[in-house]
């Protein structure tokens, strides 16, 4: 993951469960993803997920600031920030 992060990839996780929320730091393989500079996709789907990484991509933003979008609820896809116990991150911003 780290070589891809330095190749210039975004490498986003996401959890297939039906309901929850991936939230890095929060134990030890998450801890290690973090570490390699993974975005987590908090409780987005992974078909939500992957529809607002197509979206976002298409707009021509930085690595950067569609990691930081990736985070905004669009369409009610996510749950807003402030809503969830995120620990160790920033708050995005476009």
């Amino acid at each position: 993951l780290k070589i891809a992060k330095q190749k210039g990839a975004l490498v986003v996780v996401t959890s297939q469960c039906a309901s929850g929320s991936v939230i890095l730091g929060s134990y030890a393989v998450n801890k290690e993803l973090e570490s390699a500079g993974v975005v987590a996709a908090l409780d987005m789907t992974t078909e939500a997920t992957c529809s607002k990484l197509a979206y976002l991509f298409g707009k021509g933003l930085s690595q950067e600031q569609t990691a930081r979008a990736l985070h905004q609820s669009l369409r009610g896809e996510i749950t807003p920030m402030p809503s969830l116990a995120v620990s160790g991150t920033l708050r995005p911003r476009l």
